[in-house]
């Protein structure tokens, strides 16, 4: 017989609700703050550091990385996604009698599942937790590490955004009882209403209708998702303070003839259900937090200032997770709504202002009064609830830009157009929505309100799909620095508010030239919008070495274009998203030129994980330099190791994608620019070279010179492939030119991660260079070795290695 358990912890949770609201009721709130708000600032701020604190060591300290066949037992509370590969949960982690800590759970496909019908038989198993599900399970806890490359994704800082600690992974999951709480039986009264909408809708509508009313997007179709995050869409498919606004006007419309008291509570258990049904989505708990304290001040009858409503939501939310400053919703949806505090009544009296000259009637208060013809009064009609749209979105948009560009990169200015043509059908959508939750166990209206929620959101969905055919007027830009995004602010500040700062300083400093400071300040800002840009995209200069635990990858940066040299790891470096995040902050559209320098799969595989950029033409590459030496058999290049990458596989791959290959073989001189040449050092073409490590022996070692700056890059030279390299050189009738750059090397990345098996004396003896990178983990193969930093500092190079300085950038 399952285990029940009971979880009163939740139950204190609601009576102490209750008490709040009780004691809102009986005391005059405007009074009480003005009375008390020292006191209430200093118990905030009290509150505010202690959680700060126990936060810091929850998400820090609390829980040890990489626990191995630790038995955890935890509390299911959602299902958060399925793929091929995995199903993840959101669950709760048992201390003490009590569950409390949230992760996520990834239950990995079982390694022994090999035909489809054993993937269905797991995921059968597997897929189908419910909230409140005890299960057992023998994993590992991992605590995410942020790698410390340039704008890379921090996934650490994502989880504890939202309140989760990190990740546990285990093969498999046993149920071992029930919790039931109040909350059990709200996700159980979910899971049968998304039974209900999957039987009424065929399969995409009905998870855009769940994505668009209640925020869960497990199911929904990724191609929805890409489209209307390119239209500027994506607030559509997350919860928001339209949805809250809808259930309290359904609210409202319901308890109309209720005492206004009775009804205060009624509105705010329900808004309390819908916030536990979303999920408690940061957009949501802001948006019923304002509406909650909009009709208590309205059966209160006093008048507050129009920010303490965002204040106390602002307060409440980081008080619960201060770590919610990071999460991005939290970022868009406070900002969006301050957009519309400062800026909705001064754009919208401008776009009436506009109908006004438009339509030719001077007087407004005809048209208020509806004294003109009719024709007018209806086009003044139409006119003003577009204006009301635009006034809404260019007052969101405002404040937003920035921010979308530093997470995103991206404008979107088919954005109005796409937002314009679907406002009415998404809203039309919510309200359909909330009328079929509530009229869902009616036979025969259930199935008509069904139908009008199909024909919605196929007319959303097929919109979409023709906007994102003519989206081609996407505007691309790099990562704004603090300063560009500050620049921008004053701007709009100006723009808006420029008459009222004008006259403050005006009356305060009466001897000052404040119109011509502010106009200054206005050109100083947007030139340097401008200038970072501009600079950014087109002139900024440098060689980035990325941090990849153990393997390889980096980057080098010339104008608008790059090379990437190698891009592989052993570890668990998401090298994917690494790439992306770098080359979006550069708004670097294109890799110029790959350069591989063999094919260890620590060095090369992640080119094989780029196949579905690729494919949707996200990353592009135009060029492969490689080099396989013609007197060897390549396709049994694999023989030299295991942990090679056949050759026909890689040509197979770069063939398919139709990738420019550069066969190079030693001192082969390629010119990439004006300025940017690579000089080919290894390996022979006519010999392969003795070792007991061939592969390696024979990776190629490139000198890119970039206006007059040497870069040497290594590969995983063996001792043998330097000395081979040297004696080669000191052979040439011209071994000056070579000399001279091996004389002065700006950065050496030092081969094979720092192994004994390379950077020889004899090696360091023939160069001279000012600085050495060495790309390793020393937990994996115990890279770099001693050997090699002692013969380092022997030759005054200094030296820095990934794992400890994260990923490093060097300007030339």
């Amino acid at each position: 017989m399952k285990k029940i358990n009971f979880d009163l912890y939740n139950f204190f949770h609601f009576y102490l609700i209750f008490k709040i609201l009780n004691f809102f009721k009986s005391i005059n709130l405007n009074y009480y703050i003005k009375k008390n708000k020292y006191l209430i600032i200093l118990i905030i701020f009290v509150i505010l550091i202690i959680r700060i604190i126990y936060s810091f060591y929850l998400f820090n300290y609390k829980y040890g990385n990489e626990q191995i066949d630790k038995n955890i037992s935890l509390v299911i509370l959602s299902k958060e996604k399925e793929t091929e590969t995995y199903i993840s949960y959101l669950v709760k982690i048992k201390e003490k009698d009590r569950f409390t800590d949230k992760f996520i759970l990834n239950i990995s496909k079982d390694k022994k599942i090999i035909t489809d019908e054993d993937t269905k038989l797991y995921y059968t198993k597997y897929g189908n937790f419910k909230y409140g599900d005890i299960i057992k399970i023998k994993g590992k806890i991992f605590i995410p590490k942020k790698l410390n490359n340039l704008h890379e994704f921090d996934y650490k800082r994502f989880l504890n955004s939202k309140n989760l600690v990190g990740t546990i992974m285990t093969y498999d999951a046993q149920i071992d009882g029930i919790n039931k709480s109040v909350f059990t039986y709200i996700y159980r009264f979910r899971d049968v209403l998304g039974d209900v909408i999957n039987s009424k809708l065929p399969t995409r509508e009905s998870n855009l209708f769940k994505s668009m009313i209640y925020g869960d997007d497990t199911c929904l179709d990724e191609n929805i998702k890409e489209n209307f995050t390119k239209l500027g869409l994506s607030h559509l498919l997350a919860v928001s303070g339209s949805n809250v606004g809808i259930v309290i006007l359904i609210l409202s419309f319901v308890f109309k003839n209720l005492n206004f008291k009775f009804s205060f509570i009624i509105n705010c258990l329900i808004i309390f259900v819908f916030c536990a049904i979303s999920d408690f989505e940061i957009s949501v708990i802001r948006a019923s937090v304002i509406s909650i304290f909009a009709l208590y001040i309205k059966i209160k009858a006093i008048k507050v200032n129009k920010f303490i409503p965002v204040t106390l939501a602002f307060t409440l939310i980081i008080i619960y997770n201060p770590c919610s400053i990071f999460n991005v919703s939290f970022i868009l949806s406070f900002t969006a709504f301050i957009g519309i505090m400062l800026f909705f009544s001064q754009i919208n009296s401008f776009f009436n202002s506009c109908i006004i000259k438009l339509i030719g009637i001077n007087n407004y208060i005809k048209i208020k009064e509806n004294k003109c013809k009719r024709y007018i009064f209806i086009l003044y009609k139409l006119l003003k609830f577009v204006s009301n749209i635009l006034s809404l979105y260019f007052s969101v948009q405002i404040l937003l830009i920035p921010i979308q560009v530093y997470f995103f990169n991206s404008i979107q200015p088919i954005s109005l157009i796409s937002n314009l043509t679907i406002y009415v059908f998404s809203t039309l959508q919510l309200v359909f929505g909330f009328i079929f939750i509530l009229l869902c166990k009616l036979p025969f209206i259930v199935d008509i309100i069904a139908n009008l929620n199909y024909l919605v959101l196929w007319i959303i969905i097929k919109i979409s799909e023709i906007l994102i055919k003519v989206n081609v007027l996407e505007i691309k830009l790099p990562t704004p620095d603090f300063l560009c995004i500050s620049c921008y602010y004053i701007i709009v500040i100006i723009t808006f508010y420029g008459y009222k700062i004008n006259f403050l300083l005006k009356y305060k400093f009466k001897n000052l030239k404040v119109t011509l400071i502010i106009k200054l300040i206005c050109i100083l800002s947007f030139s340097y919008i401008i200038y970072f840009n501009i600079y950014t995209t087109f002139f900024e200069n440098f060689v980035y070495y990325f941090n990849v635990e153990q393997g390889n990858m980096s980057i080098i940066k010339f104008g608008s274009k790059a090379i990437l040299v190698d891009m592989g790891t052993t570890g668990n470096a998401n090298i994917i998203s690494n790439l992306e995040s770098f080359l979006k902050a550069y708004n670097i559209d294109q890799i110029d030129f790959f350069l591989v320098t063999h094919l260890h799969s620590d060095h090369i595989n992640g080119l094989f994980k780029l196949e579905e950029k690729l494919l949707k033409n996200e990353i592009k590459i135009e060029s492969i330099i490689y080099a396989i030496p013609k007197n060897y058999d390549s396709s049994n290049i694999s023989k030299y190791t295991e942990n090679s990458i056949s050759f026909v596989e890689f040509e197979n791959f770069i063939n398919r994608f139709k990738i420019k290959q550069i066969m190079v073989e030693k001192f082969d001189k390629i010119s990439l620019d004006n300025n940017v040449f690579v000089d080919v050092l290894n390996p022979r073409d006519n010999e392969i070279i003795k070792s007991n490590d061939k592969v390696n022996s024979n990776s190629i070692i490139a000198m890119i010179s970039i206006n007059n700056s040497n870069f040497l890059f290594m590969g995983d030279s063996t001792n043998e492939s330097e000395e081979v390299m040297i004696k080669d050189i000191l052979d040439l009738e011209n071994k000056e030119v070579y000399l001279e750059k091996l004389q002065n090397i700006k950065v050496i990345q030092v081969g094979h991660h720092g192994s004994n098996t390379s950077t020889s004396e004899y090696f360091l003896k023939n160069i001279k260079a000012k600085l050495a990178v060495i790309s390793s983990k020393k937990v994996i193969y115990g890279h770099p070795s001693r050997e090699v930093l002692n013969l380092l500092k022997k030759y005054n190079i200094k030296y820095m290695v990934t794992e400890s300085k994260g990923g490093i950038i060097v300007k030339y």
